[in-house]
């Protein structure tokens, strides 16, 4: 994330000076909770229930260099019905469904992928909705369970 701070968020805030940065999770410390006043980032610490957190933003943006480590929270996004715009290796997991959020490689590809979003609300509903139904359809555990309930008492018969 310090990467996105440094380089991109300058650049964002200037350009959309109302922009707030939320971030939440648990065990910062008092150095990740001053980083986070030093950078202007409202932290909220850890939440109890996710619609705290996603009730306060509008888009979820990735910022983890790395390809692991993301996709639980994109999919807690989509699930939310938010809007994601991730770094390109992030979504790979999620390459069938291209159509349900935006990807960037630079900053330019960032801050117009924020301009696209702030002026297509319709197109980035319909983006949200088919994240959704994915995660309705793929990542349903009461559907899930039955599945696995299913192969377990096969290999035991």
């Amino acid at each position: 994330m310090d990467w996105f701070v440094k380089s991109y968020l300058p650049k964002l805030r200037l350009k959309y000076p109302q922009l707030k940065v939320i971030a939440a999770g648990r065990g910062a410390d008092n150095t990740v909770k001053e980083y986070f006043d030093r950078n202007r980032i409202i932290f909220l610490g850890e939440v109890e229930n996710l619609c705290d957190f996603f009730n306060s933003i509008d888009i979820y943006i990735t910022t983890v260099r790395k390809e692991c480590g993301i996709l639980n929270k994109v999919l807690d996004a989509f699930a939310y019905k938010k809007i994601v715009l991730g770094l390109e290796h992030n979504m790979y997991p999620f390459s069938s469904i291209k159509d349900a959020y935006l990807t960037y490689h630079n900053y330019q590809e960032c801050e117009d992928a924020i301009k696209y979003i702030a002026n297509n609300s319709q197109e980035i509903r319909q983006k949200t909705l088919i994240a959704y139904r994915y995660v309705q359809e793929q990542h349903n555990w009461e559907k899930n369970i039955k599945l696995l309930e299913q192969i377990i008492n096969n290999d035991y018969e």
